[in-house]
């Protein structure tokens, strides 16, 4: 599911910011980057980590996006993500994350083509949270 979020997102959209949710960001990196960085790769996809600044950044064929890792294992998680404009938010193991804090990531997808393509399953999902 990360690989085809990822090639759908690098397929539709050029310089947008992204988020890759999990409850913990080493979670994220564990769960999410580590085992799609090889298979990026060999896909011709040039993957840059910034790890102090936690983001991945993905070019290929000209294009090139941000991946912008969080933590949403609180409410207080919700304050870190709050004020961003995104193209598309990947939740890893959404269950597990702070209703606040998926609510905040799904408010800030407000590109244009967000909605029909990524957001509609998150906003499903939200639904199956516990409060």
């Amino acid at each position: 599911m990360t690989l085809s979020f990822l090639i759908w997102s690098m397929a539709c959209f050029d310089r947008k910011n992204f988020a890759i949710c999990g409850k913990t960001i080493y979670s994220v990196r564990r769960n999410v980057i580590v085992p799609v960085r090889e298979l990026l790769s060999e896909m011709g996809f040039e993957c840059r980590e910034k790890i102090s600044q936690n983001y991945l950044e993905l070019s290929c064929g000209g294009r090139t996006n941000r991946y912008y890792l969080f933590s949403g294992k609180d409410s207080a998680s919700a304050a870190s993500i709050q004020g961003m404009t995104l193209a598309g938010v990947f939740f890893d193991e959404v269950a597990l994350q702070n209703r606040d804090f998926v609510e905040q990531a799904v408010a800030r997808c407000s590109i244009e083509g967000t909605r029909e393509c990524g957001v509609t399953l998150m906003e499903a999902m939200i639904s199956t949270l516990n409060p």
